[in-house]
């Protein structure tokens, strides 16, 4: 990116910060009250539809994927939990994410990559 269009970010950025928190949510900051929140109800919406996809795999008899997406909706529900609710697990939550993040994606990922799942 040439260096005139990351000052003109610079500044689109600097401006729209202020704007936000001095128009728009004068008490709050803007990321907390719109992204947080907004995030926090997706993964809400998120951990509700892995429910049915465990279900469907539970019923291919697979075992291994079922178990998968109902860790995963555990894990998003977290997520629900700690950024809408506000609720004080931010290090069980951020344990819960390495753990699954190595035991049921990258493990599992790499053992398909090379044919042994």
């Amino acid at each position: 990116m040439p260096p005139g269009e990351v000052r003109y970010i610079e500044i689109l950025l600097h401006h729209t910060k202020y704007l936000r928190r001095e128009v728009v949510f004068p008490e709050k900051d803007f990321l907390e009250v719109t992204f947080l929140n907004g995030f926090g109800w997706y993964c809400l919406f998120v951990a509700i539809t892995c429910l049915p996809n465990s279900g469907l795999a539970f019923a291919a008899n697979d075992i291994r994927f079922g178990v998968m997406w109902l860790v995963y909706a555990f894990l998003w529900f977290l997520f629900w939990l700690l950024t809408s609710l506000k609720k004080q697990i931010s290090t069980f939550t951020a344990w819960i994410t390495v753990i699954v993040g190595v035991v049921f994606v990258w493990i599992p990922g790499y053992l398909m990559l090379v044919g042994k799942w």
